[in-house]
């Protein structure tokens, strides 16, 4: 059996162990019941990942896709730098990882002239705010023609750029060995291998 792993999925299961690192980096002098209660929503948010549970799109995230649509639209103050691009481009990947069997998938915003950007609308930005993602690796992994990958973060007043070149990137199949330990040590690969069963071999 070979097992669907995508960026998100592995976004949202490193958060669990990120969120009080994260959270302390961000700004605020946040008490211990605060980082505790942002690690269990971390948890919560990944069990239903996991399970694949459908929910509605949250304001942020509606938010986000609107200010994407607007991008391709030329509406944004990202719009130059994506202009002829090719956007929305799926890319997958075979790979085995400690005897087990992937298929790696992933769906960019914009490929242009080697780099690789990712358009997010966010509420605040701290330089660094993506350095602990698994998004950048995997997508160059993915994507072996593309040399960099930039995330376009606007928060509503001025837009930051962030990027990361192929050889600062953790490789992938590292983030997968340890994704795939962590559910066996806490009990929940079966559940994985139910729901993430890949369609493709």
């Amino acid at each position: 059996m070979r097992h669907l792993v995508t960026p998100s999925l592995l976004n949202s299961w490193k958060y669990v162990y990120e969120s009080r690192r994260i959270l302390a980096a961000s700004r605020g002098d946040w008490d211990e019941e605060t980082m505790d209660a942002a690690e269990e929503r971390a948890m919560a948010d990944f069990r239903k990942a996991l399970s694949r549970e459908r929910e509605a799109p949250s304001p942020a995230m509606l938010r986000g896709m609107e200010y994407e649509d607007a991008t391709y639209r030329g509406e944004t103050d990202c719009s130059p730098i994506v202009e002829g691009g090719a956007f929305q481009i799926v890319g997958t990947k075979k790979a085995t990882v400690m005897g087990e069997d992937y298929l790696l998938y992933g769906r960019l915003d914009c490929l242009k002239c080697g780099m690789v950007y990712d358009i997010k609308r966010v509420s605040h930005y701290e330089a660094g705010k993506y350095k602990w993602s698994a998004q950048h690796g995997f997508y160059l992994t993915l994507f072996p023609e593309a040399w960099g990958f930039e995330y376009l973060a606007f928060d509503g007043k001025r837009l930051h750029r962030e990027r990361y070149w192929r050889d600062e990137c953790r490789p992938t199949e590292a983030e997968i060995a340890e994704f795939a330990a962590w559910l066996k040590l806490n009990g929940l690969w079966a559940e994985y291998e139910d729901k993430w069963k890949s369609r493709e071999d």
